[in-house]
């Protein structure tokens, strides 16, 4: 039953093939229950070698972050040159004499425990969006021309990366908040927080990956300009908020009491660990979007230059500097600045932000909860 399962699968996806459409697909904890078949050279790996360590950041990112002061993305020209900030996929790649079809389990764990499963009946597989600094295990098992069931040796490689930009089709601006690092030590678990510019535009491909990501809530913080469904689906809860932005009257972070009530509600929302992996953005996810995510890295304990370095990470989208303004960095500098100022009691950023949120009406309870489920 299995086999015929398998063979009506490689039908389909080499019709797939005929019509240029991708063949590749991700399941995650598909085939959970499969047979266990000793290991072979079945293939011969063409690409990544074994054990390589591969660097996930394009060129542009990368001399971002090794000569990064205020204002980088503009004076080194990155400015306004469209959707830059996409991570390197990697290429598994690999010769078979006699397959029919063959499926990838790709996992970050040597017993393939919650493996992703990509099925294809070509010699390769591109996968993007991988997380840097984890050591991933493959292997294929090739379904030969007779339909019997091979599997190769298990192959690793390591990534690396200064950030996870995400490719999601038809979105722009997008990333995890993975990765960044506090005042204390501590870093930002991969997985849990995106941002991006609006989902209007979400291809099937993107809803697809958006899948893959196990977004649970689209966090619209455009308010009354928000869908009454999210793009990536009915399955995912969609939150509208009229979000703040930056500081002043009437939609600052200090503006009227719909903008205050507003971000107390935006923060509450990461308290409760029912609503993770959670993505937020606004139209084009750099100023509502942006001031957002330096409160919930404020809370965590970010300090403010690693807030300004992923904000202007912005400035390598289309999105992000479609109106042409090259002066945002200032604005959010001042914001943070700007919370020094909103609370007499503590003295960092962390502090200031956590007791400004208390005023706003988030609980300690909430504030502690945010800081367990964001950072482990």
């Amino acid at each position: 039953m299995k086999k015929k399962f398998l063979t009506i699968v490689a039908i389909c996806l080499a019709i797939s093939a005929t019509l240029a459409y991708p063949i590749g697909f991700a399941a995650s904890g598909f085939g959970k229950a499969t047979k266990t078949v000793a290991a072979t050279d079945v293939i011969t790996v063409v690409s990544p070698v074994q054990s390589a360590e591969i660097n996930l950041d394009n060129d542009r990112i990368a001399d971002y972050f090794a000569n990064y002061t205020k204002g980088y993305s503009v004076s080194a020209g990155y400015f306004g040159k469209g959707d830059i900030f996409q991570m390197k996929p990697v290429t598994i790649e690999w010769t078979c004499e006699d397959g029919k079809y063959y499926q990838l389990f790709i996992a970050d764990n040597a017993g393939f425990q919650n493996a992703e499963i990509f099925v294809t009946v070509k010699n390769s597989v591109i996968i993007e969006n991988l997380i840097p600094g984890v050591k991933y295990f493959w292997k294929v098992r090739v379904t030969s021309q007779n339909d019997e069931e091979k599997d190769s040796k298990t192959y690793c490689f390591t990534t690396k990366g200064n950030v996870r930009t995400i490719t999601i089709d038809g979105v722009s601006n997008s990333r995890d908040l993975g990765g960044i690092k506090t005042a204390d030590g501590k870093t930002v678990r991969y997985g849990m927080i995106y941002r991006s510019a609006n989902l209007d535009s979400v291809t099937e491909k993107g809803k697809t990956e958006a899948k893959r990501l196990g977004i649970k809530t689209d966090l619209d913080l455009r308010g009354a300009g928000a869908p009454t469904v999210s793009p990536l689906g009915k399955s995912v809860n969609l939150v509208a908020k009229n979000a703040p932005h930056y500081t002043g009257e009437p939609s600052g972070i200090n503006g009227t009491q719909e903008y205050r009530d507003a971000l107390r509600d935006e923060i509450k929302l990461f308290a409760y660990a029912e609503n993770y992996p959670i993505l937020f953005h606004c139209q084009i996810g750099r100023d509502r979007t942006g001031t957002l995510a330096m409160f919930i890295l404020a809370i965590c304990g970010v300090e403010k230059e690693a807030i300004l370095r992923d904000y202007e990470l912005t400035y390598f989208s289309y999105a992000g500097t479609s109106d042409g303004k090259t002066e945002c960095p200032d604005w959010m500098d001042y914001t943070c600045s700007f919370l020094y100022g909103l609370s007499e009691s503590g003295t960092t950023l962390c502090e200031k932000a956590t007791n400004y949120a208390l005023a706003l009406g988030v609980t300690e309870a909430e504030i502690a909860s945010i800081r367990k489920l964001v950072l482990g």
